[in-house]
């Protein structure tokens, strides 16, 4: 079982079809690692290696591997419900080859959002 989680990964919230893209091991440490997370609550990575949110150690959550790769029709679902929840068309003809490429997906939405709406 791969224990090393492959930068960047997706975090989808229990009940939340929203996924956030956590960008590094730096990135977790400073924004996610002391949350706390519903039993349900998944941080799958680049690779689609899935892992659980509830070990806690020194304060701090360390995922941990759950030893099962997220089907790639797991993959497509959650990011079409992303992209329906974000208020996209045509969210059903989605379907991206795998876990890197629906991060990168997520990715660039986020970039593309962030440079429309730099005048606020």
């Amino acid at each position: 079982m791969n224990t090393e989680i492959h930068w960047p990964a997706l975090l989808h919230y229990q009940g939340d079809p929203e996924l956030a893209v956590i960008h590094s091991l730096a990135d977790w440490q400073a924004d996610y690692a002391q949350h706390f997370f519903a039993a349900d609550d998944r941080l799958t990575d680049s690779e689609g290696q899935c892992y659980l949110l509830q070990q806690r150690v020194k304060g701090q959550v360390l995922p941990e591997p759950v030893g099962l790769q997220l089907p790639l029709s797991d993959i497509n679902a959650l990011l079409r419900a992303h992209f329906a929840a974000a208020g996209h068309c045509c969210v059903a003809k989605m379907l991206v080859s795998s876990a890197s490429e629906a991060v990168q997906a997520v990715i660039a939405a986020e970039s593309f959002l962030s440079v429309g709406h730099s005048d606020h």
